[in-house]
């Protein structure tokens, strides 16, 4: 039970960790970007699976000089994100949407590190080979009776025999 609470408090602490970096990782919703900064987080919607700033089409440059302007005017990241997904949809923005999407995973690692944990830390049945060979070995011991019974029985083989 122990080392169960020692895994759940180290997956939250994991947790923890992980939520701290995906939300450091986002931009200032009220501060103003540069260009750059919109580029590198902006998936391109003209190049499936890249960022804008590695997109090289023509539509990408377009798409670039509109968001130029927007920053030039001094439009927040949070302006310049709900513009991008209203026009483009929500995978413009390269990351998934809800809490649930990134509590998901952790949630299930707690899961995984207590059931691991009350595996490695529940009490052994007894060495049942040991008491079964114990018991054995006590039913298979002949008593003195059968003993002689058996000598005379091999007595009497070997006289018939002879």
């Amino acid at each position: 039970m122990k080392a169960a609470i020692v895994a759940g408090v180290a997956a939250l602490g994991v947790g923890g960790l992980v939520f701290a970096a995906i939300t450091a990782s986002r931009p200032e919703p009220g501060a103003t970007p540069t260009q750059s900064e919109v580029y590198a987080r902006t998936m391109s919607p003209f190049c499936p699976g890249i960022t804008l700033a590695e997109c090289t089409t023509n539509q990408s440059a377009d798409l670039k000089q509109e968001i130029s302007a927007k920053v030039d005017q001094g439009w927040t990241n949070r302006e310049i994100d709900n513009w991008l997904v209203a026009t483009y949809g929500r995978e413009v923005l390269g990351r998934p949407g809800g809490m649930v999407v990134w509590l998901a995973p952790l949630i299930a690692g707690a899961v995984a590190a207590a059931v691991a944990a009350t595996f490695v830390t529940r009490p052994r049945p007894p060495n049942t080979g040991a008491i079964a060979r114990d018991r054995a070995s006590k039913e298979d011991r002949a008593s003195n009776e059968e003993l002689e019974r058996v000598q005379q029985e091999l007595d009497q083989f070997e006289m018939s025999t002879e």
